[in-house]
């Protein structure tokens, strides 16, 4: 036996793809991405027609193939695959119920679940997150989709025998049996099928495939998972007359017919009208009727007979431009006259009536599995919705969908009560004994939590289950008779599915694994059919909703803020009635179409509002209605547990006491406190009384008719700015005036004994006083909007807070020991007579205790000026330490080190540079305190003082010029000044007499009489020969010993030679370069005397 090459096995099962479908051979499954826009149960539906799933890219090769798949028919479009997190947020799970494994393909930042984001699809290529995973929202209808099948319909594989006519019993490992059919097989179970023992009789014959154990081979039984849904037909096995293409056989009939005969004639051999979905069918079927007659029209399976639903192939599935293969000829479909079928006539697809008789092409495929919200029809090549099903119009070929339309009475078991049903219904089940059978019986159920499921769902359930019929009035009596009798009643031949608002609104409230169980709500049929819709259910005798209220049907029209709502055709260009034509939207009635939280409508503008429809099971609080004399806000007739009411009273009404101004509603429908009551305002009614004859233009009475008092406190509460240059204040007030007006004096026991109330100062009249030195353009007085106190003795007290800006006086003379005052003084209007004094009992015109503000000592007072003037003041000291220590100090240290260059050597430093670098310091030290300081008529002391120190520093600088030029000067001084600068000035300045020193320098010249011997000469210039030449002379005197003498002259010699090289190592000091030194000690003392006296006389000019 020999072992297909990978290729080969490749090549064969992409042959097993339906048309259009790529097999992958890593997962070993078959795609398609679809180039048609829908929603993710959309996608599932259409997916389903071909008995496959959403795409499941469960690794990184399968991810990898999808991408290329998907870009291959559009890379600027996202696509949906088969993942989501519907029944809990965040968790993750394939359509085949398997959780999201290790392997994910997310983009950045995803999934995020921005606007319930809940179904997984590819990001586009040309996106920054290219052909990555996002979590995208499942009901746009904007996302294209892939699909995978969940079986495969594997090609046979010759096997080989050694002995071609004898049977053999071989096992093939990895090898999938040829037969002479093929069939579909579970993915679960190609290993099993590759390692099963096939049974070959003859090489030619077909095999069978048996299970080898101990017990005789046997074929395997009908339970297994091998199963025969598509048939590979060779031409040998077509009825006669027809050919075999992929997987069906056609053939061209030569016989005219109208479309609805050409039916029944395919239909009896058990197939359908040709249905060319693809190109390479398009082309057989076109070669196919030009080899029976090229030049005559041929009817095939596509109408739109179903005018609104739009163009159906034959075997209910809908036709897709961009899905389908499409051979219109150019300017077709023109529907010229009710062309609603659809022949092959020239090169292409033709739109023709369907009463025109033509040829036609036949089809016959095996039966085909409908999926659920489907009916099969008879011949089992075709599917029509359920909901068509006995509704007088034909859409199976074979009519079967209009055949077998009885009532059926529903057992007693199923304790529905008693009501017709009829069968087959939406999940595909024919008899009572199949729902008895089924796993549908748990939905009806009452045992499960119904706290999240909606109220009717039961009863939706048990309609799904059990369709119910119509039955015409005359028809009540034979069926309420006929009850217990075994055959089945005839009635009006009409099935009554449930309407899509209501599926809508069901399972909107369903969780994902309810809603796989039930078609999708776009399966049930719209309101223009005829469909079933249970009785609305009332609350305080008006129409409730359920659930989010898509299916409501009451006739409230009125939005939430009380505003009427148009009808839906004025607003939006009708296009909620032509987007949701199931959604019962008529007039100006509340709906809620778009599956928003609740029932809305449209205003004028086009906008939406919420209705304040009433729910029919959710808790919530029933409206209190207004309080007497007031009103509450938001009026609503129903309100929700957490929402809140405000209530407010009508002017001159107050709330009672003891009541809340805001209400909540809580759990049970009860509301958090009773509604409140407004009494009469007695403040209110006080106020109006006391002002309605008053004018706050005229200035107060007096019992005395004096002149008002105005009598005031208050203190500087906060120095908010200080700006010492330009001599600024910027401080926060606290002022209380008080003033008695007779004006506004009542009797307490009149009005429930109240003693005060307050006012706008606005509204009575208040002094007007200004600001005296202000600063700030921008002031605009004190405030009369503030409130106003008044009490019934007639006080009137008016408490200001004002932020005030005003020039002050500074003292700088004795920086840093600087001072500064701040008055902040309010004058009286002139044209109002009026006193201004100090309240009684206040500590007026009192220094109050020093306290610190910054770099200042602060003192503050008020006092009343002239009686026409309320003053506070600030006295300021500055604490002079922080300023000492940065800037007199400095300056101090400057002039003593400037003392330097009188004591530094003339010829071992510059001392110009020096004392120049000290000035300019000095300046630096100058600039900042004036910078710091106002301006004013005098310079401070320390400024003075400072310019008087660079001054005798710029003087000394000079002289000391002098005396460097003086140093380098040649000769002597005469010998009175010699006398007189370096004798009696040097003793004076405590340099002794530099006369002696001059002296002994000449006596280190001469020997002891003054004059240089020869023997010395000689010694400096004689060699050591010529110096014992002279040794030798004999002595004057009489010779000691000879050892004596040369150990003497030795000694001599070499204290002469050490006397000779210091005398000629010492410089000559000249007689300037004495004066010199003279001078430097003068002018050093004449420096420290003239800065010590500049002190003194600085401070006594100054002042």
């Amino acid at each position: 036996m020999k072992t297909p090459k990978t290729q080969d096995e490749r090549r064969r099962r992409s042959q097993c793809c339906l048309n259009g479908y790529v097999f992958h051979q890593h997962s070993r499954r078959c795609f398609k991405a679809f180039n048609n826009r829908t929603t993710y149960n959309g996608a599932v539906s259409r997916c389903s027609l071909d008995r496959g799933t959403l795409a499941i890219p469960r690794d990184s090769p399968t991810n990898e193939f999808l991408i290329g798949l998907k870009n291959g028919v559009d890379n600027n479009a996202p696509f949906r695959f088969g993942l989501t997190d519907v029944l809990q947020e965040g968790v993750w799970i394939w359509d085949d119920n398997v959780p999201l494994g290790d392997f994910r393909a997310w983009g950045p930042g995803e999934p995020n679940n921005a606007g319930d984001e809940d179904c997984a699809e590819y990001f586009t290529e040309s996106d920054s997150h290219s052909n990555t995973w996002n979590d995208g929202t499942c009901t746009e209808a904007d996302r294209k989709f892939i699909c995978q099948l969940s079986q495969l319909v594997i090609p046979t594989t010759t096997v080989e025998n050694s002995t071609p006519h004898a049977p053999t019993s071989t096992t093939a490992e990895n090898i999938i049996p040829q037969t002479t059919t093929s069939t579909t097989v579970e993915y679960s179970t190609l290993n099993a099928i590759a390692s099963t023992t096939v049974e070959y009789s003859t090489p030619q014959a077909p095999t069978s495939a048996t299970v080898e154990n101990s017990t005789p081979k046997v074929p395997a039984p009908a339970s297994t998972t091998v199963e025969r849904s598509t048939i590979s037909i060779p031409s040998s096995e077509c009825p006669p007359g027809y050919t075999a293409h992929n997987a069906s056989c056609f053939k061209a009939h030569n016989q005219d017919k109208t479309y609805s005969q050409a039916r029944q004639v395919c239909a009896a051999d058990g197939g359908l009208l040709a249905m060319p979905k693809d190109r390479e069918v398009d082309n057989f079927l076109m070669e196919l009727k030009n080899a029976v007659d090229p030049n005559s029209p041929f009817w095939f399976g596509l109408n739109n007979q179903n005018g609104e639903e739009g163009w159906a192939w034959e075997d209910g599935t809908p036709y897709s431009p961009t899905a389908d293969w499409t051979g219109w000829q150019p300017g077709e479909p023109d529907n010229n006259g009710g062309e609603q079928c659809v022949n092959h006539f020239g090169t292409g697809w033709n739109d023709a009536p369907c009463s025109s008789a033509h040829k036609f092409i036949c089809q016959l495929n095996e039966a085909v599995q409908c999926p659920l919200g489907y009916f099969r029809c008879e011949h089992g090549h075709a599917c029509t919705l359920t909901w068509r099903r006995c509704d007088g119009r034909t859409d199976c070929p074979d009519g079967s969908d209009e055949d077998g339309c009885e009532c059926l009475p529903i057992p007693g078991d199923f304790n529905l009560g008693i009501r017709l049903a009829m069968l087959p219904n939406q999940l595909g089940q024919t008899t009572f004994q199949e729902i008895r059978n089924s796993p549908a019986m748990d939905l009806l159920s009452s045992v499960n939590d119904t706290k999240s499921r909606h109220p009717e769902f039961q009863e939706f359930a048990s309609t799904v289950i059990f369709p119910r019929c119509f039955v015409c009035e005359e028809k009540i009596t034979n069926f309420s008779s006929s009850l217990h009798a075994n055959n089945s009643t005839p009635c009006a031949n009409t099935t009554l599915l449930p309407c899509r608002s209501w599926c809508e609104e069901v399972l909107n409230m369903a969780d994902a694994e309810i809603k796989s169980r039930f078609p999708t709500c776009d399966l049930f049929p719209p309101p223009q059919h005829r469909c079933w819709n249970p009785e609305p259910e009332k609350r305080n005798n008006e129409v409730c909703f359920h659930g989010n209220g898509m299916n409501y049907r009451g006739a409230w029209s009125t939005t939430k803020s009380g505003e009427g709502c148009v009808n839906w055709s004025a607003a939006q260009a009708d296009f909620y009635r032509i987007e949701y034509p199931w959604a019962d939207i008529n007039n100006n009635y509340c709906r809620n179409p778009a599956g928003l939280e609740r029932p809305f409508c449209l205003l004028e503008d086009g906008s939406q509002q919420e209705c304040d429809v009433i729910p029919c099971n959710a808790d919530g609080c029933w409206d209190m209605g207004p309080p007497n004399y007031g009103s509450r806000s938001p009026v609503k007739r129903f309100y929700y547990v957490g929402e809140r009411v405000a209530f407010t009273c009508n002017e001159g009404y107050s709330l009672k006491f003891g009541y809340t101004s805001e209400v909540r509603c809580n759990e049970g429908g009860i509301w958090q406190y009773d509604k409140p009551s407004c009494t009469v305002n007695i403040k209110g009614r006080l106020e109006e009384d006391v002002l309605v004859v008053y004018s706050p233009n005229l200035a107060p009475e007096t019992e005395n008719h004096t002149q008002p008092v105005i009598s005031f406190n208050g203190s500087i509460e906060l120095i908010v700015d200080l700006e010492e240059k330009k001599e600024l204040l910027v401080a926060s007030l606290v002022i209380d005036f008080t003033w008695q007006d007779s004006r506004l004096s009542w009797d307490p026991k009149y009005y429930h004994n109240i003693s005060s109330f307050s006012v706008p100062g606005s509204s009575i009249w208040t002094p007007t006083l200004t600001l005296k030195r202000n600063a700030d353009p921008l002031y605009q007085g004190l405030r009369k909007d503030v409130p106003v106190r008044v009490s019934s003795n007639g006080q009137i007290t008016w408490r200001v807070e004002t932020l005030t800006t005003t020039v002050c006086d500074a003292d700088p003379f004795y920086f840093p020991a600087d001072t500064m005052e701040c008055a902040i003084c309010f004058s009286a209007s002139s044209a109002t007579e009026q006193t201004i004094e100090c309240r009684e009992g206040s500590l007026c015109n009192v220094l109050s205790t020093a306290r610190q503000e910054g770099e200042w000592y602060r003192k503050d007072r008020f006092f009343s000026k002239g009686n026409t003037e309320a003053c506070f003041t600030v006295q300021l000291e500055r604490i002079p330490l922080f300023h000492i220590a940065t800037t007199v100090g400095p300056c101090v240290i400057l002039v003593v080190l400037m003392t330097i260059t009188f004591v530094m050597p003339i010829d071992r430093g510059d001392r110009i540079s020096f004392g120049v670098t000290i000035l300019l310091s000095m300046v630096v030290t100058l600039v900042f305190v004036t910078d710091v300081l106002p301006v004013k008529g005098a310079l401070p002391f320390f400024a003075t003082l400072i310019v008087v120190w660079m001054a005798l520093m710029g003087v000394f600088l000079f002289i000391t010029m002098i005396v460097i030029t003086i140093h380098d000067r040649e000769g002597s001084l005469s010998p009175r000044a010699k006398t007189f600068f370096l004798c009696y000035m040097a003793k004076f300045l405590l340099l002794g007499d530099l006369t002696v020193k001059e002296a002994a320098g000449e006596d280190d010249e001469t020997g002891p009489n003054g004059f240089l011997t020869d023997d010395m000469a000689e010694v400096d210039v004689e060699s050591p020969a010529n110096l014992r030449e002279t040794t030798r002379q004999p002595p004057v005197s009489p010779a000691p010993p000879a050892s004596l003498e040369v150990a003497g002259f030795r000694d001599l010699i070499r204290g002469v030679e050490e006397l000779t090289r210091a005398a000629k190592s010492e410089p000559e000091v000249s007689d300037y370069t004495l004066l010199t030194k003279v001078l430097d000690r003068l002018c050093l003392f004449i420096y420290v005397i003239a800065i010590a006296v500049a002190v003194p006389m600085t401070m006594y000019l100054g002042k």
